[in-house]
């Protein structure tokens, strides 16, 4: 999963760059870093299991990391659960005529014909 993550996130760049929306790769890119890092925790969490059948564990090691862990994980979750609902209630553009806002900007010269690069009228 992680050998794929810098590829979805360029896949993912590339088309917001295009499209100024979240596409396929935005959701693959997302899902697979929210997943990996899931799995991470976990994976440190089995680590101390294997540490333990070597007789190499500590008990309050074990303990301090999984509350550590687990805490780091709920605030994390929360975050983004946070960002997404305020990503839902974002206000209209700034510049009313970008892409993003869905109308087409006129150039002339390779300049908009309003906005801040505009020439002087």
């Amino acid at each position: 999963m992680l050998f794929f993550q810098p590829f979805l996130g360029v896949f993912h760049h590339s088309s917001y760059t295009k499209y100024q929306r979240r596409t396929l790769w935005s959701h693959l890119h997302l899902w697979n870093g929210r997943i990996s890092i899931t799995l991470g925790i976990i994976n440190g969490g089995l680590g101390f299991q294997l540490a333990d059948k070597m007789n190499w564990s500590s008990r309050s090691g074990m303990i301090a990391y999984s509350v550590i862990a687990g805490i780091v994980w709920v605030a994390w979750v929360g975050a983004s659960i946070f960002g997404e609902m305020r990503r839902g209630k974002a206000p209209a553009p700034k510049y009313p005529d970008s892409p993003r806002a869905g109308s087409e900007v006129q150039a002339v010269d390779g300049h908009p014909d309003h906005g801040h690069y505009a020439p002087a009228k």
